[in-house]
């Protein structure tokens, strides 16, 4: 019988990536942290990316300072601008 493969257990998401960017093993990570590694090819994804259903939502007052109205709209941006799964653009 094939002896057990140890498992690490690693207290952050960044860790766990630079040790996988490293070559110590493989990992379930959730896209929007390795968007970046992937498309600089840093690291690999031989699985494809599965959904999970949730969404990020903004909510705020209806009367909110110039600096919050600035802030949810940077979100906003941000969230249509940040390449989906499968998109190397």
């Amino acid at each position: 019988m094939a002896s057990a493969i140890p498992l690490s257990e690693l207290e952050h998401f960044y860790y766990v990536i630079e040790a996988v960017k490293a070559g110590l093993g493989i990992s379930v990570i959730l896209w929007p942290l390795v968007m970046d590694d992937l498309q600089q090819v840093q690291l690999l994804a031989p699985f494809c990316f599965i959904g999970s259903g949730q969404s990020y939502v903004v909510v705020r007052r209806q009367t909110c300072s110039a600096r919050a109205e600035h802030f949810c709209a940077w979100l906003v941006s941000e969230a249509r601008t940040t390449p989906v799964p499968g998109d190397t653009s």
